[in-house]
């Protein structure tokens, strides 16, 4: 399958070429690198990565709103931040339009300490772990708060996932090339990730899904 590119979506492609401007970042002076994956643009910038998921609408997820967008992000922060809280920080928010976006970039927050994560949007924060919340219908009204709070930021244009940047060597295909993955540090990462799926919450049938396998069979 091919990756869909920012070709398709021309609101996106103009809004891609302006972030890839340093002028629209805090450093100001720092190159601006675009990396497309299959279903997100992640702009390298400075000390920074900021990942904008794609408009999509695949059969494993669904990015064609700008809501659930939001709240894809906010889930990503709250799940992933448990196993990377060192490099996943917080959701921003973009305003403006596609030509003249504009980053709503909170302080950043204390370096992580223990475990559980906290995703935030415009400052307002919600906490991970097992209590629903993040990514539920009731939590953006909350999260959004304080970035919305601005009337002369104007309503988001887009959201994406502000992360700490680390090298570049330590990607997982170069360390695979350099022979430094060893069988054992794959056994510890299942056995980690094991443990995650132990401890959590499990959510209630879908009665849906149920019909549709009882269908299949």
């Amino acid at each position: 399958m091919s990756s869909p590119s920012n070709a398709e979506h021309p609101a996106s492609l103009v809004l891609t070429r302006a972030l890839q401007e340093p002028a629209r970042y805090p450093t100001h002076d720092s190159p601006v690198t675009l990396v497309e994956t299959h279903i997100s643009w992640l702009l390298l910038a400075g000390d920074f990565v900021y990942k904008i998921k794609k408009p999509l609408k695949l059969p494993f997820l669904d990015f064609s709103t700008l809501d659930k967008r939001r709240d894809c992000c906010l889930a990503e922060v709250r799940l992933n931040g448990r196993f990377a809280p060192d490099i996943y920080i917080d959701v921003v928010s973009i305003h403006g339009t596609p030509a003249d976006p504009h980053w709503f970039l909170p302080p950043l927050p204390p370096s992580p300490a223990g475990t559980g994560s906290v995703a935030r949007v415009g400052g307002a924060q919600q906490t991970g772990g097992r209590e629903p919340g993040v990514g539920s219908p009731t939590a953006p009204a909350t999260a959004l708060g304080a970035a919305s709070a601005d009337p002369e930021l104007g309503p988001p244009i887009e959201y994406a996932v502000r992360m700490r940047r680390f090298d570049d060597n330590q990607r997982l295909d170069r360390v695979c090339v350099r022979g430094e993955l060893p069988p054992a540090h794959l056994s510890e990462l299942a056995a980690e990730i094991a443990r995650h799926h132990a401890a959590a919450a499990v959510a209630p049938p879908n009665p849906l899904s149920l019909r549709n396998g009882a269908q299949a069979t």
